[in-house]
């Protein structure tokens, strides 16, 4: 018998769910490319930044000493970001100006949320249930929207975990297409160190499939959705995984890079400073990130359940592993909230499904269609008017340039009219300024905490 065609209810029905998902992923995109129009301001990062890629160019040699103070000089400094550094000078170099370098985050962000977007679509998670966890990620990852090399690692982590799962539950047999990934990391480890959490990524999942591949018949865990990778494509991931591992060494200072990290990462000086604070610390100020953090927490929890019932552990075990990385310090909770994505939206979509119909009539109506729309496009205009980041307690400014109410671009051109040169006594904020503006002097101090002590330094 030929098969019932649809009423036209039904039609009208599915035309109606189409337009809207449309027009949500429309305005989230619209909304995404707002959130990263924001003026460079907070962190002098970025101008040490830009410093260290022209001074790269110029030299043709990535130091191993600082180069910018007069305190630090001869002092130990691995410029571990340098090709963070050199990509953001080639931009400026490009219009001589930083609006590619900020235009630059809007892409990735783009890029990212898109993958994100479209393995979920796999997944048929309804639409008004992606945007929810869309815009709490969007509000977790706020802070990583600057021109900063942490975007990198999110992109990374992104690549990582959607190209997995994509391929790992809906298209195992292009496993092969992890094959990128090695190349992914050796790119990755000269921009970033946050290339340490992607080979954490990695090894959680290989050891979530070791697991699976040992206790799935013994204890009954074999589940349809999820069945464990044979032996040839486990080798295969296993020599991937160790390939990254590789790769990360593959820097202008090998294992050296490393060790200087850990050692940054030891320093007194980074306890006072708000981004190595621990995401439940008491010292933070209320905001609209730490709180869609904790929610985006609390929801995740949900991916345990889901976990349990639909014995997928590979989603439990992401949680498992980053949600206590995230508490570790802020800095690393917009990792957490990409990576645990697909997790969160099938733990919330799956205790709907298993609610009562109203509640799920209610969460799948058009009416919460509508009313997400209309939450997108007050968020939209809320941004370009600042008041937004006023709501959530952030300092950010919508716009391009810099933001002068962080750095005095009239005392640099105060400094640079009168020939004012020497060694300046200035603070922390205006290092990567001074350096970047007025390379020909050598500054006190700046944001890249060489050192945690001066004792050793005499100033003549």
């Amino acid at each position: 018998p030929s098969p019932q065609k649809p009423s036209l209810k039904q039609k009208t029905k599915s035309s109606v769910d189409t337009f809207f998902y449309f027009l949500l992923i429309s305005l989230f995109g619209i909304l995404v490319i707002f959130s990263g129009i924001s003026k460079i301001t907070g962190s002098s990062d970025f101008f040490w930044h830009l410093a260290t890629g022209k001074w790269i160019i110029e030299h043709r040699i990535i130091p191993d000493k600082d180069v910018f103070g007069f305190i630090s000089e001869h002092q130990q400094w691995i410029p571990f970001e340098w090709g963070w550094d050199v990509l953001i000078y080639i931009l400026f170099s490009v219009t001589n100006s930083y609006t590619l370098i900020q235009v630059f985050p809007i892409i990735i962000w783009c890029g990212i949320f898109l993958m994100l977007i479209t393995v979920a679509r796999k997944f048929n998670i309804p639409i008004n249930i992606v945007v929810i966890i869309l815009l709490l990620t969007l509000l977790a990852t706020l802070d990583r929207f600057s021109p900063r090399p942490h975007i990198i690692t999110l992109l990374g982590l992104s690549i990582i975990i959607s190209l997995y799962t994509s391929v790992r539950m809906f298209s195992p047999k292009y496993f092969k297409l992890l094959l990128v990934l090695p190349l992914i990391f050796l790119v990755w480890a000269n921009m970033h160190m946050g290339v340490l959490a992607g080979i954490l990524l990695l090894i959680t999942i290989f050891i979530t499939e070791i697991f699976l591949l040992f206790t799935s018949s013994k204890l009954k865990f074999r589940d349809t959705f999820l069945q464990p990778l044979n032996s040839s494509t486990l080798k295969l991931f296993a020599l991937i995984l160790c390939t990254c591992i590789f790769f990360i060494f593959c820097n202008p200072f090998g294992y050296k890079t490393f060790v200087y990290v850990y050692n940054h990462t030891q320093m007194n000086m980074l306890k006072e400073i708000i981004e190595w604070y621990p995401s439940f610390s008491g010292k933070l100020e209320s905001s609209g990130i730490l709180l869609s953090y904790k929610v985006l927490i609390a929801l995740g929890l949900l991916s345990l359940y889901y976990s349990i019932k639909k014995k997928n552990i590979l989603m439990a075990s992401l949680f498992l592993v980053f949600a206590p990385y995230s508490m570790q310090a802020i800095r690393f909770i917009a990792d957490y909230a990409v990576v645990t994505f697909f997790g969160t939206s099938l733990g919330m979509n799956y205790m709907l499904e298993k609610s009562s119909l109203i509640i799920q009539k209610t969460i799948h109506s058009l009416s919460v269609s509508v009313l997400l729309c209309l939450i997108l496009l007050y968020s939209i205009f809320t941004i370009s008017n600042n008041s937004l980041y006023e709501k959530i307690n952030y300092n950010r400014t919508f716009g391009f340039g810099v933001d002068e109410k962080f750095f005095s671009l009239n005392l640099i051109k105060f400094l640079k009219q009168n020939e004012i040169y020497g060694r300046p006594f200035n603070n922390l904020l205006l290092g990567g300024l001074m350096s970047w503006e007025i390379p020909q002097q050598k500054i006190f101090i700046d944001s890249r905490n060489i050192s945690d002590s001066l004792e050793i330094v005499n100033i003549e």
